[in-house]
């Protein structure tokens, strides 16, 4: 039964229990996916891309192993994430490790018997020399879009696996529970407002999951398939690789959703990551 289904004989109080619930199960598994990403040394390698722009916003903090290597590096890194449990393990890995960042809990959810949505409080923090994890959701948090649009432009923005919750079903009113309808709006609505927060000359990092292209062909598709929701009149593509993901479907982690052009049964396809680094080259 479909998560819609069982909550509408619910109150709004069983309703939260669920979706708090869902929150804190993904933040565990992202936490056991991303600790294999991290042991793999995953991160270093998407951040090598990145390395010579200091201010970057990074989409998804996930549990903090991305936002705390790119402190490590020496970037200046404001962090939105929609998750409050991810928030939580986030802040406590980046401040146990030494480093100073402000945390920014805005969210609260508002419920009812078919759906949620999140209420966000406005962003009253100043920008400073200070990293900043912020909570709150490029799709629909009108109040983060327009700090963001106050604050001076970044020099490169980060999307490295971007994931959700299968409670995003219900929050964003989905047919079912399908990550990469979330990732193609969210990437879609990034790109298309670039110029609202994107430094001329700066970049845009896409790291996604995907199978490792066995022929010239299918590589070509693979990168036409994100290529799509890209506006080439404004972004220059400056390069685009490969790499083969140790392991897949890790053992109580979240499970993959991944770009699949070959044909082939998922179970025996090479797991891959698609690292595609792009520059803006015109603002609107």
């Amino acid at each position: 039964m479909s998560i819609k289904d069982r909550i509408k004989e619910m109150t709004p109080n069983q309703i939260n229990k669920i979706i708090l619930d869902n929150l804190e199960i993904y933040s565990n598994e992202w936490g056991n996916s991303s600790a294999i990403h991290n042991k793999n040394n995953d991160y270093s390698f998407f951040e090598r891309f990145v390395r010579t722009k200091k201010r970057i916003l990074e989409i998804g903090s996930g549990v903090g192993f991305s936002t705390l290597k790119l402190i490590q590096m020496g970037h200046h890194v404001v962090s939105i994430e929609d998750n409050p449990f991810c928030l939580e393990k986030t802040f406590e890995k980046v401040s146990s490790a030494s480093y100073k960042i402000e945390k920014v809990v805005r969210g609260s959810l508002n419920v009812n018997n078919t759906s949620y949505s999140v209420i966000y409080s406005k962003v009253q923090n100043e920008l400073k020399d200070n990293n900043l994890l912020i909570e709150g959701n490029v799709i629909d948090d009108n109040e983060l879009l327009e700090w963001l649009r106050s604050l001076e432009k970044f020099d490169a923005v980060v999307c490295w696996l971007i994931a959700t919750h299968p409670i995003s079903e219900i929050r964003y009113g989905y047919q079912d529970f399908q990550q990469n309808i979330y990732k193609t709006e969210l990437l879609t609505k990034l790109l298309k407002d670039s110029s609202d927060y994107l430094d001329l000359n700066g970049y845009f990092h896409i790291v996604e999951r995907t199978h490792y292209p066995r022929s010239e062909e299918e590589k070509e598709l693979l990168i036409n398939s994100y290529l799509k929701i890209v506006d080439l009149s404004k972004f220059e593509i400056l390069d685009c690789e490969f790499r083969k993901m140790v392991g897949g479907d890790f053992q109580g982690g979240v499970r993959l959703e991944i770009t699949n052009i070959s044909g082939n049964d998922p179970g025996k396809i090479e797991h891959a990551f698609i690292s595609l680094l792009l520059r803006k080259v015109i603002t609107d």
